[in-house]
């Protein structure tokens, strides 16, 4: 078990449908987008919510993705994903996102991502506030992407 580990368990964190204009099934490009739009939720769970980068002239800006396509899904599918954080660094999270049938259950891909904490004016990293980073060790999950 990670050392930072919290619920253990992937949030909820986006519900929707593949649609027709996804060329009749789902591609990277299409994966992306909804593994962006879930990224959101566990963001602003632990206090990056959207007045955050307003007034605090902070942002999150990803560094690094990977994703993998386990299962074709098809327009009419519904999906799910899942999110949670693997690791809290000073300036940092990775995290994971599970996108899953809606249907089945299986998990149709995986995505492993990093994204960095920064100040928007000087573009450079800096640290999370101790309360933005205790709120993103409690959502650590011990997984095999890990």
């Amino acid at each position: 078990m990670n050392a930072e580990a919290g619920t253990g368990e992937l949030l909820l964190t986006y519900r929707g449908t593949v649609h027709p204009q996804h060329l009749d099934h789902m591609n990277i490009q299409y994966d992306m987008a909804k593994f962006d739009q879930a990224a959101w939720n566990p963001f602003h769970r632990i206090g990056l919510t959207p007045s955050y980068p307003r007034a605090e002239h902070r942002g999150m800006a990803a560094l690094e993705t990977n994703v993998r396509d386990l299962e074709e899904l098809f327009a009419g599918d519904v999906v799910a994903v899942h999110s949670g954080v693997l690791r809290v660094g000073a300036t940092s999270l990775r995290f994971v996102q599970e996108m899953r049938s809606g249907e089945t259950g299986e998990t149709a891909a995986i995505m492993r991502g990093v994204a960095v904490h920064h100040d928007r004016a000087q573009r450079r990293p800096v640290p999370f506030p101790e309360a933005v980073a205790a709120r993103a060790r409690a959502l650590v999950v011990d997984h095999p992407e890990a």
